[in-house]
């Protein structure tokens, strides 16, 4: 009895007199003190041993219990940084910024807290994989600085054309350090070289025997700057974390400057980036540019945190399907392994009718290893009507990669999935896919033009144009149901280009169809299966094509008044006029027709 309760009384003193234990060897940084809940202070002093001190005060708290402790027992590990702080956060010199912790700290593994506020990042800055970073609810971090206030000025360079140079107002080095990028009304400028700045350009540079370097800019319109509003230029920074980074669903990073992640930390949330999903069919946030640089931040688990949201965007248009650019994406990864994406019912929706044009909702080019679950698209229109309108792409893959697995409910659009290009036998060979999708009014739920082998796929879909376009194919597995077609084959099996002279047709294709019901334009007749046996890549030439193991099983609903004009399968002679005579050397074995099935 007499040793439970010296053992007490010794757990009790080492709480409250953590010297008492450890002895002469330990000193306690008195500034590093448990907080409270209320508490307003922050630190105004830090102990390089700070390792050290977490060792010793982690072994005493785990003879507590830790119900009394208000923050649980790590809370003495944690260092606190101060959001009153209005200058650079990244500067090290500043007392209690981030930046000036991370440098006494010395390399230790720490967690650093943020409490509610703004922390201002005013030069390219990386955290190191040691510190993790855990932002209260709050938290805004803002790697960007406004170079159109009156703290500077814009003075007229000696060279060039319409060329301005950044400086303090009063003159002289305004203390800035160089971007990564430069933004004029929210646009980004591309680099130049001062001294031959082209409109919407820019350059850091010393091209007036300064003395020192700053911004060299020339406005899209070449006027000076200093005629602009308040906030008309920004100097983006890059924020890169390459720690571990813990927050919720909830906003972190303010609506501009660069944000990017390091290998220890792979799920991150959309909300983070300002996203939204408060779209009630009328009015809403535009989350386009929020969605963009989440995806662009080099996470690798993308997780929509409001369940079932309806996020706005408004997806830039272009007009050459072969040759889309960064902007015409709202995401865009490029040689990467392990992507996911998590709806959680997510809705992104486009509000920008895309006519005749194109757009790129999640582009991928010689990715492997891709997820995309429980997200919606629904965009603008019924881009679907005719044979040369546009529309949103839901996934497009090109360029090698694979293992892709994809769910997802797709509206007004162009293509579900497009993998590969019409006319060009480089760009496809993305193989081993698996496929859950429901369209309605999109052009093609699926479309594989020298891609997609090794493909099992469940389309439903309505009011569509051809529930799946499979160009060159080997191996796949299609199971669809479909109504209303726009177009004369609602399964298409063809060939596509795989060489400059060449063109390879398809093999080991099962396609289940089933009508469920169509309502289609009375006096045209419809199939739900066709097969093209050659193809024409130009106006001049034919080059055969050979099709092997193709299986198509197919049933109509005849229920309503047109049903009889759908039928089940047709082949079909060549596009570009070729004539049936092109297709006469065909041979069919092995053809079984069957009234069950």
């Amino acid at each position: 009895m007499l040793k439970k309760v010296l053992l007490v009384g010794l757990v009790i003193l080492g709480m409250a007199f953590p010297e008492a234990i450890y002895g002469a060897s330990y000193t306690p940084n008195l500034r590093l003190k448990k907080p409270t809940k209320t508490e307003t202070g922050f630190l105004d002093a830090h102990n390089s041993n700070m390792q050290t001190i977490d060792t010793k005060v982690n072994e005493a708290l785990s003879a507590a219990p830790i119900s009394s402790l208000s923050y649980g027992t790590s809370v003495l590990g944690e260092w606190i940084a101060d959001p009153s702080i209005t200058t650079d956060q990244a500067d090290t010199t500043t007392a209690k910024s981030l930046a000036k912790i991370i440098s006494d700290i010395s390399g230790a593994s720490v967690d650093i807290r943020l409490p509610a506020g703004t922390y201002y990042i005013w030069r390219n800055y990386t955290v190191p994989a040691t510190i993790k970073l855990k932002p209260d609810i709050g938290v805004t971090l803002t790697p960007y600085r406004s170079i159109r206030e009156t703290a500077f000025k814009w003075t007229k360079s000696g060279s060039g054309t319409s060329e301005y140079y950044l400086e303090l107002s009063g003159g002289g080095n305004p203390g800035v350090y160089d971007p990564s990028s430069v933004y004029a009304n929210s646009v980004a400028l591309a680099a130049g070289t001062a001294g031959s700045l082209t409109a919407g350009t820019w350059d850091w540079a010393d091209n007036d025997s300064l003395g020192y370097s700053t911004v060299y800019i020339r406005l899209a319109d070449s006027t000076d700057p200093d005629t602009k509003t308040a906030g008309y230029v920004e100097a983006w920074y890059t924020l890169t974390i390459n720690g571990p980074f813990e927050a919720g669903p909830y906003q972190v990073f303010s609506g501009t400057g660069t944000v990017t992640f390091g290998g220890l930390t792979q799920t991150g949330y959309a909300e983070w980036f300002g996203a939204v999903g408060d779209y009630n069919g009328t009015t809403g946030t535009d989350n386009t540019a929020a969605l963009k640089r989440f995806f662009a931040s080099g996470l690798h688990r993308f997780v929509f945190g409001k369940m079932a949201g309806r996020y706005k965007v408004q997806l830039t248009k272009f007009a050459d399907l072969t040759n889309p650019t960064t902007a015409n994406f709202l995401a865009n990864f490029v040689n990467t392994t392990g992507i996911t994406i998590e709806g959680h019912g997510a809705t992104l929706e486009d509000t920008e009718d895309k006519g005749n044009y194109y757009t790129i909702v999640f582009g991928f080019s010689n990715c492997s290893q891709v997820k995309i679950s429980g997200i919606n698209y629904v965009g603008a229109g019924t881009p679907h009507t005719g044979p040369t309108t546009g529309g949103a792409i839901f996934v497009y893959a090109i360029n090698g990669g694979g293992q892709y697995d994809v769910v997802a409910n797709v509206k007004y659009a162009r293509y579900g999935i497009a993998s590969g290009e019409y006319n060009s036998y480089t760009k496809g060979n993305v193989k081993d896919w698996r496929i859950n999708l429901n369209c309605e009014y999109t052009g093609y739920p699926v479309a594989f033009w020298f891609s997609g082998h090794n493909t099992e796929a469940v389309i439903n879909c309505s009011n569509i144009k051809r529930a799946c376009y499979l160009a060159g194919v080997d191996t796949a597995k299609f199971k669809v149901r479909l109504s209303t077609l726009y177009a004369q084959v609602g399964c298409l099996v063809t060939s596509a280009r795989s060489a400059a002279t060449e063109a390879t047709g398809c093999k080991n294709i099962d396609i289940d169809v089933t009508d469920t019901g169509s309502i289609n334009d009375a006096g045209t007749v419809y199939y739900l299966c066709g097969l093209i046996p050659s193809m024409i890549p130009d106006a001049t030439s034919a080059y055969g094509a050979v099709f092997t193991n193709i299986k198509f099983r197919f049933y109509v609903v005849n229920n309503d008044t047109y049903a009889s004009t759908t039928g089940g399968f047709a082949m079909y002679a060549p596009y570009s006029g070729a004539s049936v005579a092109q297709n006469a050397n065909i041979t069919i074995n092995g053809l079984c027709v069957g009234g069950n099935r």
